[in-house]
């Protein structure tokens, strides 16, 4: 199994949101995207593994298969931001258990709820899969604290999910993954903010 690959899918953070607004209107206080910024989280993985330590049930194909949980902690770090019109595009660096990689992000802000992006063949889509969704805005408690009014944003597909949670003024404070067919699951939450961050 690929794990870099798995890593990448879990931690999915394109996001390109539908706006009427732009960047300069929303200041820093919506979105903290400066070249420095950094946040430090907790990372829980579930990977199938036929050497894993651990045994669970996996409910589609009926079988008890092996699993190694890793926990670990994850740096992620803005190395550099280009604008286009409304579209941002950050360059980030991201550390962990892996070691670093280098990947990019895209935001159109602000969210709001029902905002959906992506692949524009797949936006006509009713069940609102293959797309970036706002489902909703909730309370969300991770180990930094309890963030108030975080965006649900939801990316669904056939064999897999990914659901992020991002606070105005603090950014992405939680991530989940799952896949439907081998056991892989991510969890991630932020522990701290570094450049000293109050969260």
């Amino acid at each position: 199994m690929n794990y870099r690959l798995v890593k990448k899918i879990a931690v999915v953070l394109v996001l390109l949101f539908g706006s009427t607004f732009s960047y300069a209107e929303l200041g820093n206080d919506y979105f903290p995207m400066t070249e420095g910024m950094e946040w430090i989280y907790q990372d829980w993985w579930e990977i199938q593994d036929p050497e894993g330590d651990f045994e669970i049930q996996n409910k589609y194909i009926e079988e008890k298969v092996r699993v190694k949980k890793i926990d670990s902690i994850r740096i992620l770090k803005v190395l550099s931001i280009e604008q286009k019109g409304l579209v941002k595009r950050v360059k980030m660096e991201e550390n962990d258990y892996q070691g670093t990689r280098i990947y990019y992000a895209e935001y159109l802000l602000p969210l709001k709820v029902g905002s959906k992006w992506g692949d524009a063949d797949q936006l006509d889509r009713r069940d609102n899969m293959y797309a970036y969704y706002v489902e909703a805005i909730e309370d969300v408690t991770v180990p930094a604290g309890t963030f108030k009014d975080c965006y649900k944003i939801a990316y669904r597909t056939c064999p897999d999910e990914t659901i992020e949670w991002f606070c105005p003024g603090v950014g992405i404070v939680k991530v989940k993954y799952h896949h439907h067919g081998a056991i892989i699951n991510y969890t991630s939450e932020l522990k701290k903010g570094i450049n000293g961050k109050p969260y």
